[in-house]
């Protein structure tokens, strides 16, 4: 079944026809937005095939793979028979498919991914497997974990993925012995939130050279300080870097007219007209019909002057305590993670409490390392924080519809 016949979307052949069939290929390596940059117009209909809400849907969890679509569809196809799936994807991708597999309760038999050295084997740069799906007409036969090999000559496999609280796990035994301790109800938590998102950096973002403020472009900047804060980025956090950024705020919260800038501001509305065209030629959707200038991910969180930050794009649960730079609070890009706090003590007492080994232990059980950006706010909002009626500090993990934590 060649990928252009999914596309179409031919008529399913009989069930006695599809519980002898394999399916078997070699999907496209590339998404949706890759096929668009290059003017691409073979692709499936364009609709939310993760079903995400809000801002997740407008933004880049809403990017996916063409294969991903393709597959769902071969799913759908081998769905209620005894059928096979054996495909070529992104470790990524597979895993989106089996977690699929199991929201929808599609019997399973058999469920592997045999990771493949793709570096060695094509001289391509990504984390690549063959999926192999067996499926099984008969719910009660249906396997509860996937089995990840290494490689095709390993008998026993390296890791199994399992299905806890609607979501896929990468170490289900980790999780279940350290889920105890964290499992709970609350009224009221910290929220993690992603920092800044103005997707136009060598206009917004600054450095300071010699003690002037300039652009990505080499120009010297001269604006209102109130709209200047000290700036910090995910290499930043990972590698502590000294703190040497700056980036203008237009907002406080998401939403604010920026009009005002004109009167409040006189300087930095300047600038930003004078680079208009770059800020204004955002192609984010997210822009659409929101006031000139936005910024998006802002709001009292931003400006509390202690928070937990941590890279939402390096390999380890490295968090950090950021303090206010120069009276002013650190603000941090859309790469980072943060919790916001009013004073140093509350923020000393979560960081003890986020860094204790077993914390991280139960965070790297949700944790897929191989993926683009590893941590994430919905990883990271598992874990609740709560003050308990005495006063401390208490760990739960609560869950929402379909395992999204409720807030």
């Amino acid at each position: 079944i060649s990928g252009c016949d999914i596309m179409r979307e031919p008529p399913l052949p009989d069930k006695s026809f599809r519980s002898n069939c394999l399916i078997l290929g070699n999907p496209p390596w590339t998404t949706n937005a890759q096929m668009g940059r290059i003017g691409g117009d073979n692709l499936p209909e364009k609709k939310n095939v993760s079903g995400l809400k809000g801002m997740d849907a407008l933004t880049g969890r809403s990017n996916f793979d063409i294969s991903e679509w393709m597959l769902i569809r071969f799913t759908e196809f081998l769905q209620n028979t005894d059928g096979c799936l054996a495909m070529l994807v992104k470790t990524s991708v597979a895993r989106k498919i089996i977690q699929r597999m199991f929201k929808n309760k599609i019997g399973m038999a058999k469920a592997s991914i045999f990771r493949i050295d793709v570096t060695k084997e094509f001289n391509v740069s990504v984390d690549a497997c063959l999926l192999v799906i067996q499926f099984c007409s008969r719910p009660e036969e249906t396997v509860s974990s996937c089995e990840v090999y290494s490689d095709f000559e390993q008998s026993a496999p390296a890791q199994k993925l399992g299905w806890r609280w609607g979501r896929l796990i990468s170490d289900p035994s980790r999780f279940d012995s350290l889920a105890p301790r964290f499992l709970g109800s609350s009224n009221s938590a910290p929220l993690w939130r992603s920092g800044i998102k103005h997707d136009c950096s060598r206009v917004f973002e600054l450095r300071n050279a010699n003690g002037e403020l300039v652009n990505g472009y080499g120009e010297i900047v001269d604006v209102e300080s109130e709209y200047v804060f000290p700036l910090m980025k995910s290499t930043d956090l990972a590698r502590g870097r000294e703190l040497t950024r700056r980036i203008i705020c237009t907002q406080k919260y998401v939403g604010e007219d920026t009009e005002v800038l004109r009167d409040t501001a006189p300087l930095l509305w300047n600038y930003l007209e004078a680079w208009s065209k770059k800020i204004d030629g955002r192609g984010s959707r997210i822009y659409a019909g929101k006031p000139r200038f936005s910024m998006f991910g802002v709001g009292d969180y931003t400006f509390r002057p202690w928070k937990i930050a941590i890279s939402g794009l390096h390999k380890s649960y490295s968090f950090r305590i950021v303090g206010p730079y120069n009276d002013k609070p650190v603000v941090f890009d859309d790469t980072c993670y943060q919790l916001d706090f009013d004073n140093q003590h509350e923020a000393q007492e979560v960081y003890r409490r986020v860094t204790d080994h077993s914390c991280i232990e139960f965070l790297n059980s949700l944790t897929f390392w191989d993926n683009k950006r590893p941590i994430t706010a919905h990883i990271l909002n598992q874990l609740r924080l709560d003050f308990s009626t005495n006063g401390q500090m208490a760990f739960n993990l609560v869950s929402g519809e379909e395992g999204r934590p409720k807030h």
